[in-house]
C-alpha cells in the first residue's frame, strides 16, 4: 500500500501542471471582471487576456510569473481602449521579486504608474500616461525590461531608477 501510494504521489509531481488562459471582461460574461481576481486565481505560466474596458482597480502581480495582456497588444486601438487607472498607491505594482516572466504588455496606464520594488518584470507595448508620478518607478535594484512602450504626460519622470534594459524609448519624460 506504501508504495502505491508513494508511486501515485511521484506520478502526480511527474506531471506538469498545464498552463491556462484565463480571460478578464468588465461585462462580466467570462471567467472575470476585474483583472485583480484573475491574478488571484492564476499560477506562473498563466496567460490573463483582458478585453477592451476600463478597470479601476490597483493590480498587484503578488509574485506570479504570468502574462498579462491586452487582447491585441500590437493594435493602438486595443491598447487605446483597455485602461487601467487607480486613484490611490500605483496602478500596477510588481513587489515580489517578479522575473523577466512577469509580462504586461499592451495596456493604457493612468492614474499612478507603475512601481518596480526589488523586481526585474517585463513592461511593453504599454502607453503610459497622465499619471500623478512617475510612470514607472524602480525602487531596490529594481530591473525590469522596459519596451516599446510610449511614455509621456506625467507629473515626474517618464523612468526613474530601474536598472533594467529599456528598448525603443518613446516619448519619455514628464510633459
Amino acid at each position: 500500500m506504501k508504495s502505491l501510494v508513494l508511486t501515485l504521489t511521484l506520478l502526480v509531481l511527474a506531471i506538469p501542471c498545464k498552463a491556462e488562459t484565463i480571460i478578464v471582461d468588465p461585462n462580466g460574461s467570462v471567467d472575470f471582471d476585474n483583472i485583480q481576481d484573475a491574478i488571484n486565481y492564476s499560477w506562473h505560466g498563466d496567460t490573463i487576456i483582458v478585453r477592451p474596458g476600463t478597470y479601476n482597480e490597483n493590480i498587484y502581480f503578488n509574485g506570479r510569473a504570468i502574462t498579462l495582456t491586452s487582447e491585441d497588444p500590437d493594435d493602438p486601438n486595443v491598447v487605446k481602449s483597455t485602461i487601467i487607472t487607480a486613484s490611490s498607491s500605483y496602478s500596477v505594482t510588481f513587489d515580489f521579486g517578479e522575473s523577466s516572466k512577469s509580462v504586461i504588455t499592451g495596456f493604457t496606464i493612468t492614474g499612478r504608474g507603475i512601481h518596480c520594488y526589488a523586481s526585474s518584470a517585463t513592461i511593453s507595448k504599454n502607453v503610459i500616461k497622465d499619471c500623478l508620478n512617475r510612470g514607472i518607478y524602480g525602487q531596490y535594484s529594481a530591473a525590469p525590461t522596459i519596451s516599446d512602450n510610449m511614455i509621456n504626460s506625467n507629473s515626474h519622470r517618464g523612468i526613474h531608477d530601474c536598472d533594467g534594459i529599456i528598448i525603443n524609448k518613446c516619448g519619455l519624460g514628464a510633459t
